[in-house]
Parts: structure tokens; sequence; C-alpha cells
């Protein structure tokens, strides 16, 4: 019995760190230059033909030009990601969460460049 309680104090106390650890997209722009996992509602979608890489680019809380913060992939990496390739318009309405560090994008917003599927956590 103290084992299972233990374990579930442990559980909570790791359930807890996660969030506290978790930059809402709409707070991205206090975080640039830090690493973090940023969270938030997928607004828009759209690849970027003419920027080196393709990058497709996932908008935050608002569509672009008003978004938030964004995501961008480059669409080599894209096409290695097939939880979401070809898939991304289903994930607008849908929380997502990315890992890796905010940087300032165009037009001074938060943004942040994923190369690999396990940094992007998808929600509901």
């Amino acid at each position: 019995m103290k084992t299972y309680i233990v374990g579930v104090l442990l559980g909570l106390a790791m359930a807890s760190t996660v969030q506290a650890n978790q930059i809402m997209a709409v707070d991205a722009k206090k975080v640039v230059g830090r690493d973090g996992l940023v969270c938030g509602t997928v607004a828009g979608f759209r690849f970027n033909e003419n920027t080196e890489g393709a990058p497709g680019i996932f908008y935050f809380e608002k569509n672009f030009p008003s978004h938030e913060f964004s995501v961008r992939i480059n669409r080599a990496d894209l096409e290695k990601m097939p939880a979401i390739s070809g898939k991304e318009s289903t994930y607008v309405g849908k929380i997502m969460c990315a890992e890796g560090r905010v940087e300032r994008g165009g037009g001074g917003r938060p943004e942040m460049r994923v190369t690999q599927q396990s940094k992007i956590k998808l929600g509901s």
C-alpha cells in the first residue's frame, strides 16, 4: 500500500512539473532565446514556397498574419513525420505543443523550428 501511495504522489509531482514548464503560445514572446514546450491551438497552416526549405508553418491562436506563435518545419523534415505529413490541415482547431528553442521569426513574432516528430505533441 505504501508503494502505491508513493507511486501516485510521484506521478502527481511529475505531472505538475510538466505543466509548470509549459508555455502558452500567447506567452512565447516572453521566452525568446530559451528552450521550452510551447502549447496552443492551431489556427492555420500553410507552406511557404518562397522561403528556403519550403517550410510548412503552423500558426497558433490566430491565423497568419495575426498569429501569436508559429512552428516552422522544413518540407524535407515534414515528409519524415508520418503522423503529421499530408494531414496538416486536420490539426487546425486542435491543441499542439512543440519542444525546442523559441526564436524571433518573420515580423518579429516568436517561432520555433522543428526537425523531429518527437518534438511535436498533438492534443485534441
